[in-house]
């Protein structure tokens, strides 16, 4: 299971105080790669045995939608809280959460310390959120659109049935959905999350207690 927080450069003092001031507990592991347009630096921030030291904040309508579906926006509280605390700071920072096999993923961006755009997929609800609009969907339902993100193409009309009945899974748009949002903040082609989360396994890392 894949809990980032994602900033642009690398880690500096806003990440530190960020860690600091949205986790007791465990430790924040800090990782630095070279994932930009021409190897330019993005911090990748996970929390190990840390907790919230308060809950995130939500909008209403999110709230209740969760509430309405039985869901969860973020498996807990970690994630959101820091994303919130180092774009109050001034960094804006990208949420994303994947389970194994992206049968549920979720996308977050944050900016000014609240949260600016939020995306899910899952089997148990997909829902996305902007600022002055209703809920809606992460894509707008055309099979093409998620076969893009996930480099696959339909060639004909007559392909499209066929993409719909094989491929139109949640993962596929999970994938999609992460991708969108890493070719965003890298402004590049992103590697795959399956590359992302080796190099970051194999990566130098720095731990700060909390």
């Amino acid at each position: 299971m894949i809990q980032w927080m994602l900033l642009p450069g690398a880690p500096d003092a806003v990440t530190d105080k960020a860690a600091e001031q949205a986790w007791v507990g465990g430790a924040a592991v800090i990782t630095q790669l070279p994932l930009g347009r021409n190897a330019a630096p993005v911090t990748i921030v996970a929390a190990d045995g840390a907790r919230a030291r308060r809950k995130p904040r939500y909008p209403e309508l999110l709230t209740d939608w969760a509430e309405i579906y039985g869901a969860k926006l973020f498996p807990d509280d970690t994630l959101p809280v820091i994303c919130e605390e180092a774009s109050g700071l001034g960094k804006d920072a990208l949420a994303i959460f994947g389970e194994p096999g992206l049968t549920r993923a979720t996308v977050a961006w944050y900016a000014k310390g609240a949260l600016a755009v939020y995306e899910r997929v899952a089997n148990d609800g997909t829902v996305a959120w902007a600022p002055g609009q209703q809920l809606g969907r992460p894509f707008d339902g055309s099979l093409r659109q998620v076969a893009s993100w996930v480099g696959r193409k339909v060639t004909s009309d007559k392909d499209a049935p066929l993409f719909d009945r094989m491929d139109n899974t949640t993962k596929a748009t999970g994938e999609a959905l992460i991708a969108r949002a890493l070719w965003r903040l890298l402004d590049t082609t992103p590697p795959t999350l399956d590359k992302i989360a080796g190099m970051v396994t194999s990566a130098p890392e720095r731990r700060l207690p909390r």
